[in-house]
């Protein structure tokens, strides 16, 4: 039985949500998380939640080294 990686939540800050959701989605098993359903992008302490399912370290180095966004800090749950 193979392990199933946890998914990780991370506080995002970025000038264009929709642009930054497309280009992290095509990096990985990574998206912003939508708001029920209404378009809009979850919010928490003023930033973007992005959910991780894949390479959380990965993701993070190329978001921060490539300029796609800034992360403010992981949470400790899931939003």
């Amino acid at each position: 039985m193979s392990e199933q990686k946890k998914a990780t939540d991370f506080l995002i800050e970025c000038g264009n949500p929709e642009a930054f959701d497309r280009t992290i989605n095509s990096m990985g098993a990574a998206a912003l998380v939508e708001n029920g359903g209404n378009g809009q992008y979850l919010k928490k302490d003023g930033y973007y939640v992005m959910r991780v399912f894949g390479d959380a370290g990965f993701l993070k180095f190329a978001i921060q080294n490539q300029g796609y966004g800034k992360i403010i800090k992981e949470l400790d749950e899931l939003v």
